[in-house]
């Protein structure tokens, strides 16, 4: 059957899944109080970057001065005494490299070299910079699987809870954490149906598209006083079957009304056509036969050509008429063909006019030697579709020519014969 996806049962939408999640409210779900709100991340460090990590005084293209002072060696202080020799000294920064542990070798333009910045060891004061961005990548990380945990917990998923706190400790990524949730069987038992769409190859729902589901068919089914009905169990059925909304209320309006409404007669036909639902067992619940239409694999147009049988054969039996299978089969296509849709008010209009003509005209073929075969089909013809017998018509009228205006085999005599079968 076709895989449609759910439609609410009030009108028929073109799109089976509106984009706005509604909340279901099957049991198992609970419904969010409040939505997530990020919490406060990291407040940003008042300084900046210690002195030798790049974007400090240690950049290419910027001058150094070196100043160094030459104390006198002659004479001792005093009278006479030479000053001190100073001497200034100026060098450019062509590049410099990160030794990987906070400090820097710094390259010089008349090619010596220096040390820049301060090595950082473990547990003392480390660059504030690089502590923030941890900061804000930890309070992301919470946040995303906060998120998370509560999209489950609002679905019904508190059980996952443990599930994301762990993923969270051992350094599993949010995304990975979604991936890893679907394999636990407390995500597996909420979301069952898709297991059934898996085996059927088709695509599973998302949690969003199941939730949906699950309220379409929750509305669906009380709107069609079948409460009862309304259980995980139930939307499970479907989803896992593949049922669309259409097909559920094609079931509920083409099969099981008339079967719920249906009289003493027609109940009594149910079981030969309708066995494996339980139908022929008198204890049977109304609710249980109605899970058992709706959530079988057996297509509604399957179901309602097997009802069209069962009101066919019971249409018979109020006249009296005693039909073959072969009968019923035949009877119920062309009515099918013809999208007759009150196959059971045809049916006890259409044997009752055979009732009538039936004993009559097999008599009359009898005393006038007209054994061909095809009689009962040809009055059945007539009776159900108003296609006149042709034979009958010549049957009646050679009766006439026979006994003219006396008694004969066509007066109210011969209409007291029983009604045949076919």
């Amino acid at each position: 059957m076709a895989d449609a996806k759910p439609k609410l049962p009030t009108s028929k939408p073109t799109t089976p899944f509106p984009s706005a999640l509604k909340q279901s409210t099957l049991p198992g779900a609970t419904k969010a109080t409040q939505q997530y709100t990020t919490p406060a991340g990291p407040k940003a460090p008042t300084t900046t970057t210690k002195p030798g990590v790049m974007g400090s005084s240690y950049v290419p293209g910027k001058t150094t001065t070196t100043t160094t002072t030459t104390a006198d060696k002659g004479a001792g202080k005093g009278t006479g005494a030479k000053p001190d020799t100073t001497k200034t000294k100026t060098k450019t920064i062509t590049r410099t490299e990160d030794n990987g542990d906070g400090t820097y070798t710094i390259y010089y333009s008349d090619g010596t070299t220096g040390t820049g910045g301060e090595k950082i060891t473990p547990g003392s004061g480390e660059d504030p910079a690089l502590q923030y961005q941890r900061d804000v990548a930890a309070a992301d990380r919470k946040s995303a699987f906060q998120i998370l945990a509560d999209e489950f917990k609002a679905n019904g998923l508190e059980s996952l809870g443990a599930e994301v706190e762990r993923f969270m400790k051992e350094g599993v990524s949010p995304a990975e954490a979604r991936v890893a949730l679907r394999q636990t069987q407390a995500y597996k038992d909420r979301f069952k149906g898709n297991e059934g769409r898996l085996k059927k190859g088709l695509a599973v729902y998302q949690p969003t598209e199941y939730f949906q589901a699950e309220e379409t068919y929750r509305n669906l089914l009380i709107a069609n006083n079948l409460q009862d009905l309304v259980s995980k169990n139930t939307t499970d059925s479907f989803i896992s079957g593949a049922v669309s909304a259409q097909e559920v209320q094609d079931r509920i309006q083409n099969v099981f009304t008339k079967i719920d409404n249906a009289d003493p007669t027609l109940k009594g036909q149910l079981g030969q056509y309708f066995s494996n639902y339980g139908i022929a067992d008198p204890n049977l619940q109304r609710s249980q036969l109605a899970s058992a239409l709706l959530t079988g694999e057996t297509s509604s147009m399957a179901l309602e050509r097997q009802l069209k049988k069962a009101q066919l054969r019971a249409g018979a039996q109020m006249s009296g008429v005693t039909i073959a299978e072969t009968g019923v089969e035949s009877l119920q296509k062309q009515l099918e063909a013809q999208n007759v849709s009150d196959v059971y008010g045809v049916a006890k209009t259409g044997f009752g006019t055979l009732s009538q003509t039936m004993p009559t005209t097999e008599k009359l073929a009898n005393i006038y030697g007209d054994q061909a075969t095809g009689l009962s089909e040809e009055l059945q013809q007539e009776a159900f579709f108003g296609l006149q017998s042709q034979r009958r018509k010549k049957l009646q009228e050679r009766e006439q020519a026979t006994f003219g205006g006396r008694a004969g085999v066509s007066t109210a005599g011969l209409g007291k014969g029983t009604a045949g079968s076919f």
